[in-house]
């Protein structure tokens, strides 16, 4: 193999690589980058220097490419699923300290609210956990996640649980009549 480099201009550099074969040669743009400015052009000559053809390369890079997005793809599940995961964990929390044992009432809950503090938004979210907690315990279809060996699996599950159906039933309720009361009080004061 020969290589000859012959300069065009000041911006453009020619080098054309030779193999005693020619059985295929292939013309591609490279930017270089010179002293006298950012970046000059380069053109080249490549026989088959690597030993691929150009569609084997690309069918190279496209498999890449794939493998990346499909990486990408699980970690981007994974992240979703821990965020969800944790948010859960503290409006369950949250629940656990405002209905301890699930039998309590509206006047106790109110007075538990106020000592709380609680944002609209953190209530709302906690309603909505009540709600998924219920669903689920009553033994609707909903899809549930499972992590095996970097892969997120995601299965419809119908199976009831009496002894949370009874914890959790009602509750959703409760916690929106002690948040009116709550908010008529605030009213009146005004």
């Amino acid at each position: 193999m020969t290589r000859i480099l012959y300069p065009v201009s000041s911006a453009l550099v020619l080098l054309a690589l030779t193999s005693p074969s020619f059985t295929k040669t292939t013309l591609a743009f490279t930017p270089v980058a010179t002293k006298n400015s950012k970046f000059k052009s380069n053109w080249f000559l490549s026989s088959q220097a690597t030993g691929e053809s150009e569609a084997e390369r690309l069918l190279r890079r496209a498999r890449q490419l794939a493998a990346e997005a499909a990486a990408e793809e699980q970690a981007l599940h994974e992240t979703l699923l821990d965020k969800k995961k944790s948010k859960d964990s503290e409006m369950d929390r949250c629940i656990d300290q405002l209905l301890p044992t699930g039998e309590i009432g509206t006047a106790e809950l109110v007075e538990r609210l106020k000592g709380k503090k609680w944002s609209t938004d953190k209530l709302l979210c906690i309603v909505e956990r009540l709600h998924e907690r219920e669903v689920i315990a009553s033994g609707f279809d909903h899809v549930e996640h499972a992590s095996h060996q970097k892969q997120t699996k995601f299965t419809r599950v119908a199976q009831p649980d009496e002894t949370e159906l009874a914890r959790v039933t009602g509750l959703i309720d409760k916690v929106i009549e002690a948040a009116e009361m709550i908010d008529e009080e605030y009213m009146e004061q005004k």
